[in-house]
């Protein structure tokens, strides 16, 4: 241990120690620039002084900066100041953002920008007079996405003198009426034709781009980066002297290799500038900067058909055609090139997506090693899309990086309608091969190609790891062997093995007062904060609103589908949703606040008519196999990792917790027959004798110990860790006996017991499966009323009656029940109606009046624990004042909002909790919790007075919405209409799906926004799930809300062990809440099942998640 006192220490979380490859439980000392110590948080703690900073990572993960091994930074920057269709979600909105930016803009010449997606368009392929209708007196020009393609207007084709009669280049091809006219799409080289007409962009701009992508990458955490085309591509200047200034300027604050472009079109007389360019800027003192490297383009991309490709594309009825895509360079030449690069001290950077510009580039290499001999350098193929097999050993051999754009290896739109269909049958399975790569040690990069797809380096590794987008309910991508494990991954995401960026650059040790935004000259304590909770080991969290010491939580996955959301390697992770409803919104926004002019209220005020019910008819007999339908297929159904509606319906039928949670959302008894809290400290469980495991084997106090201690291993890396924060140690203390014994009194940790964090499987199983327990080979072996036989990937899982299950009362009554994975909501609507299926939870609203009118079932409300509300995203700007606050949610008419985004199906609120949550507490004291709130109905004059009295009349106030439901673009445009009757002047900012989830993971990502909306519920029958997120610097504060009153109500509730006792002091800080209002809340939504009707014998309440809810299911 260094005996200098820290500036700043992290203390209570995992760590990536230098060199290792799992995390591990230290903390970190850091002076100044440099981390100065890494070990146990007691030798941390004691080098601290009284001036050190104490962070306190709350179990959170703590990692080193990721580095981008491929990306844009400049184009992308100067897209995000110009026209920017990265974040738009269909044909119609792109049109619309196209011709508001026009309109914005009148002075410009030339509407410039770009971002629009292939996929979004019939044939990826928009015309020319799209863009006509809304500019037609001003050329327009946009490329897009992955920039291998341009859109132009009339205008601009005209202007570039351009018509039937013009050639496409080599290298690339224009896209034709019948008459042989452009029809606005350019793909390849013919982007070029239009270069001697388009606007230069001016160096100012490029500048101004790279600090701008700087600013976002470093809120994403990412540290390092090779840009992959350093020079004068894609329309700006050159960017090498863009770096220069950078570095002149001292605004670098990160570590770059260039790439210089290689001009295809020319030879080896370019060689002697490039050596020039590169040791014009050799790396300084400070080693931020190095044009080590040189870009090679070797061919297209697949959705142009464009990539060069070893077997012909085929057409749309999968005959091949005579087209199997460009080579940019002729492969002999390419050799020639290459050697003569890698003579002189270059590293060669290809694009080489096809498998026969792979091989080009691999046998250019293997020319350039034949003539050089081995070098120090490495080279680089970028994007491998499809390798022939012959082709992946060669990495190794030849010390070739792979240089994978992971967040592309998954089905989404622009692979499955543009690119598949076209080639043959099977090659889904050749499609980025990481994990064959990687199986024979080929080195790996991880690069975003940003801005081709999202810089989300948490995304990317999500999608390495399992080969699918999170939350998409679509089938991995490939074969099992392609997946990378999440260590891999994750190394590849920060330290870069394959060596894109050097070791002298990556600082890894190093912490760079420059690399992080926050105080002049040190490091921002929140900034880190926020970039330890974005945990990539939880990768499967990805979904929209983080929870408490979770990275996101899952309460609105179930929605994902309804818009048929697909992800794309283009902008990940989601598409919008259907035009008809986008056209709705601004009208829709009307009916739900008061209007000047004295409009009329239109539309339904009461909630749609439907009854809560407890339980439906016992069953009689078997209803057979049941067929269930999932929105998802499991990620997992190890407890451990289960956190979303799919893992946990499934295994709650398959294995059983120590207690139970009831549809009265109260807890009760499981495999542990009882337990106590004899001393603050300790929790003590006996464990139900006589239960047995699938196997046959029989239940003791070891497999409980060692169930629990999983969640503690850093190994397992537990979704659960949260429940677990505070447990000093779980040991059998009798055979049939296990206690828990924990640092502080924790009232919370036995509600945990009843949900996935309290699961018990075998020891014995848990020993021999290792690392693979849980996934579809191996399984679980519990001790549910279901056992499980079959998981068959991408389709269903299928279980039977388990006869020797403990409870007699909930034995099976069906012989089994069949998981099917139906990702598309109108075809598990449509299998709902047709009796395919014969039930579901979560019903889409818009899909309750269909189902219910369809006669061959019924849709069951039942007990929830979720409010909708709008976060206060900023507590010191204009909503810094509680009456702002309160005057917003008094001029919003909530139960027209019901109406309109939950179609009726909800009821209005006042508190962030439902009534449902506070079980186990005398009902006279949950009354009082409720009673004494104040009401905030729709009060227009009141709620003008009250922002006259605050005297924010004319202030700004930004909402952020987006697509994730159907119903939360409506809430954004309700807020808008609200704000604007009371004299607000509302800004709303919508932001794709991935965006979004940002908000609640980095503060950078909140900064400028005031409101935005959270489905939240909680999984667990208390208040203070709730209330202790809101407590002064909990991560879950999104708005930095405090009120000392408040925090030392909640931390007195915590150790509160009566639930009388702590439902007093719960009710105090929901009373506080109500007054201040940090969240707005909205309405309360009930939980949905639809059950055909032969099928009867379930509750429909939220506890499914962790009962065995389909045990009771059976005939009338």
């Amino acid at each position: 241990m260094a005996h200098t006192t820290p500036d700043v220490i992290y203390t209570g979380g995992w760590i990536f120690a230098p060199g290792s490859d799992a995390p591990v439980r230290q903390g970190v000392a850091v002076s100044g620039a440099l981390i100065t110590a890494v070990s146990t948080d007691l030798e941390i703690e004691a080098s601290a002084g009284t001036e050190t900073l104490r962070v306190d990572l709350a179990g959170g993960l703590l990692v080193p900066g990721f580095q981008d091994a491929h990306i844009h930074p400049v184009a992308a920057g100067i897209e995000l100041l110009q026209c920017d269709l990265a974040e738009i979600e269909d044909a119609a909105q792109s049109l619309a953002a196209i011709a508001a930016y026009a309109q914005a803009n009148p002075d410009e010449p030339w509407i410039l920008g770009g971002g629009w997606s292939m996929d979004h368009f019939p044939g990826g392929t928009p015309t020319r007079q799209m863009l006509d209708a809304i500019v037609p007196d001003r050329p327009v020009l946009l490329s897009n996405r992955d920039h291998h393609g341009s859109w132009a207007n009339t205008r601009a084709i005209e202007l570039a003198g351009l018509d039937e009669n013009t050639p496409d280049p080599v290298d690339g091809r224009l896209e034709r009426e019948p008459n042989g006219f452009p029809a606005g799409t350019f793909h390849e080289g013919a982007m070029n034709l239009l270069d001697e007409v388009r606007p230069v962009i001016d160096a100012g701009l490029a500048y101004a781009g790279l600090l701008k992508s700087q600013a976002v990458l470093m809120a994403q955490g990412i540290t390092g980066w090779q840009d992959a085309a350093v020079g004068a591509v894609f329309g700006t200047p050159d960017t090498l002297e863009t770096y220069a200034r950078a570095l002149a300027e001292d605004t670098l604050k990160v570590h770059v290799v260039g790439a210089l472009w290689w001009e295809r079109n020319r030879g080896l007389e370019q060689l002697e500038n490039l050596i020039s360019r590169r040791d014009a800027l050799m790396p300084g003192a400070s080693g931020s900067f190095s044009a080590s490297t040189v870009k090679i383009m070797v061919d297209g991309v697949a959705e142009n058909f464009t990539a060069a490709m070893i077997s012909p594309y085929c057409d749309g009825h999968g005959h091949h055609t005579e087209n199997s895509g460009l080579s940019f360079i002729d492969p002999e030449l390419l050799k020639e090139y290459v050697s003569a690069l890698d003579a002189n001290g270059f590293n060669c950077h290809f694009h080489a997506v096809g498998n026969r510009g792979v091989r080009e580039a691999l046998d250019a290499v293997e020319a350039a090693r034949a003539a050089n001999g081995p070098k120090g350098g490495r080279h680089h193929i970028a994007h491998i899309q499809v390798i022939a097999a012959e082709d992946t050993p060669r990495f190794v051999k030849l010390g070739v990086s792979v240089n994978m754009q992971p967040l592309w290896a998954c089905h989404e739109d622009q692979l499955d309608e543009l690119t598949l269909p076209f080639m043959a049958p099977g090659s889904a399975d050749r499609h980025y091969p990481f994990g064959e790569l990687e199986a024979t040690g080929a080195h790996l990069a991880a690069g975003s190609d940003w801005p081709v797809s999202s810089a989300n380096p948490i995304a990317g590794i999500h999608v390495a790891v399992n080969r699918t987008s999170p939350g998409s309910g679509l089938p991995a991508l490939g074969e099992e062997r392609q997946k990378l494990s999440l260590s891999t991954a994750h190394c590849v995401a920060r330290l870069h093995r394959g060596y894109g960026i050097p070791q002298r650059l990556r600082g890894q040790h190093r912490v760079h007062r420059r690399g992080l935004p926050g105080r002049s000259g040190g490091i921002d304590p929140q900034s880190v904060r926020a970039r330890l909770r974005t945990d990539p080991h939880h990768h499967r969290r990805i979904h929209l609103d983080p929870r408490h010491q979770r990275l996101f939580s899952r309460q609105l996955a179930m929605h994902a589908d309804e818009e048929n959301n697909m992800p794309r390697k283009k902008n990940f992770p989601r598409r919008g949703r259907p035009m008809a409803l986008a056209a709705s919104l601004a009208a829709g926004a009307l009916l739900l606040a008061g209007c000047g002019g004295g409009a009329k209220e239109a539309g339904p005020k009461e909630p749609a008519a439907f009854e809560m019910t407890d339980q439906t008819p016992a069953a009689n007999a078997s209803a057979g196999t049941i067929k269930w339908a999932i929105y998802a297929e499991p990620a997992t159904l190890d407890y451990t990792h289960a956190f979303d509606y799919p893992d946990n319906q499934v295994l709650a039928n398959v294995c059983d917790s120590l207690l139970r949670w009831n549809s009265n959302l109260t807890i009760s008894p499981g495999l542990a027959e009882k337990f106590s809290n004899p001393t603050p400290l300790t929790w003590v469980y006996q464990i139900r004798p006589g239960v047995k495991f699938h196997d046959g084997t029989g239940l003791t106090a070891k497999d409980v110990e060692a169930s629990l201690n999983r969640h503690l291993d850093p190994k397992v890396n537990s979704y659960w860790f949260s429940a677990y924060q505070q447990v000093k140690s779980i040991k059998a203390t009798g055979p049939m006996e296990v206690t828990v014994t924990t640092n502080v009194p924790d009232s919370q940790f036995n509600n945990a017991m009843a949900a996935s964090p309290g699961v018990i499987e075998s020891a014995a199983t848990l020993a021999q499966a290792g690392a693979d327990y849980g996934n579809p080979s191996t399984g679980v072996n519990c001790t549910g009323p279901f056992e499980l036989t079959k998981w068959n990937s991408g389709s269903s899982i299928e279980t039977k009656k388990f006869d020797g299950y403990w409870d007699k009362e909930l034995t099976a009554k069906s012989d089994g029940i069949d998981f099917v994975f139906l990702p598309d909501s109108n075809a598990r609507i449509n299998a709902l109606k047709s009796g395919e299926i014969d039930g579901t939870w979560q019903v889409p609203s818009n899909a309750i009046g269909q189902l219910q009118a369809g006669g061959s079932g019924k849709v069951l409300f039942g007990l929830n624990t979720t409010v909708m509300s709008e976060v206060v995203g900023d507590t010191e700007g204009v909503l810094g004042d509680k009456r702002v606050r309160q005057a917003l949610l008094m001029a919003l008419d909530r139960k027209n909002l019901v109406a309109a985004a939950e179609q009726g199906y909800a009821t209005v609120t006042d508190a962030l909790t439902t009534k449902s949550t506070w079980a186990g507490v005398d009902e006279a004291n949950v009354d009082a919790a409720f009673d004494g709130l104040d009401k905030y109905d729709f009060d227009l004059e009141g709620a003008k007075k009250l922002l006259a009295d605050a005297g924010a009349e004319g202030r700004e106030v930004t909402i952020v919405s987006t697509n994730i439901t159907p119903g939360m673009p409506i809430v954004a445009q309700a807020f808008g209409a609200a704000a604007t009757s009371i004299g607000l002047k509302p800004k709303i900012e919508t932001v794709s799906p991935d965006k979004y989830t940002t908000l609640f993971s980095d503060p950078a990502a909140r900064k400028g926004f005031d409101l935005f909306t959270t489905s939240w519920y909680l999984s667990t029958p208390d208040p203070l799930e709730m209330y202790s997120v809101l407590r002064t610097g909990d991560f879950s504060n999104y708005g930095n809300w405090s009120n000392k009153t408040f925090d030392k109500t909640v931390n007195e509730a915590i150790q509160v062990m009566d639930p009388n006792g702590r439902a007093k002091l719960s009710a105090e800080a929901q009373k506080i809440t109500n007054d201040e209002l940090p969240w707005l809340p909205l309405y309360e939504t009930p939980n949905t099942v639809y059950l055909n009707d032969r099928i009867t014998g379930l509750s429909p309440a939220i506890n499914f998640l962790y009962y065995p809810w389909a045990a009771t299911l059976g005939t009338p």
